[in-house]
């Protein structure tokens, strides 16, 4: 089916209705009847196979990547590195490496750490692009000891 054109429309002037929404309704009870056009309760699947949401005034063949081509255009936009690195040394070492991409990233990403659960005697680890292959950490030990840093380290060249 075609949606009619957005061309010219205002949106964002009232909240909840500033976008295209499409509900395929299987069972609704009471709650939701009048929403669903009265569906009432039902039992079955649904399976959806074969969608694509196009842009524009033709559509065009039903596009089929492989699952590792499709994954690997994804992590060009995003990606995830898990880095664990000890060192033992004196209060105010260093410890530091980097992590590699799974993919080149279209851009040169903004990295940042989400976790560091499982670090141990460093301070506050710091994280950064080296290319569009590779991201580096790095932190100061507290004290004389063996240190850790584990990391989980985003990175972000989207759009």
């Amino acid at each position: 089916f075609t949606l009619p054109s957005a061309n010219g429309k205002t949106f964002g002037t009232t909240a909840g209705t500033d976008m295209t929404q499409m509900t395929l309704w299987l069972s609704a009870g009471s709650s939701y009847a009048a929403r669903a056009g009265s569906v009432g309760i039902q039992s079955g699947s649904v399976r959806l196979w074969g969608v694509q949401l196009e842009i524009g005034s033709v559509a065009t063949p039903l596009e089929k990547p492989d699952p590792r081509y499709d994954l690997s255009n994804c992590q060009r936009f995003y990606s995830l590195a898990d880095i664990y690195l000890v060192v033992y040394g004196p209060a105010g070492a260093s410890i530091g490496g980097q992590a590699t991409f799974p993919v080149q990233m279209r851009a040169v990403p903004t990295v940042a750490i989400s976790n560091t659960t499982g670090s141990t005697n460093i301070g506050t680890p710091g994280t950064g692009a080296l290319s569009v292959r590779a991201a580096y950490i790095y932190a100061a030990v507290s004290a004389a000891a063996t240190s850790t840093l584990q990391a989980l380290v985003t990175a972000s060249a989207d759009l």
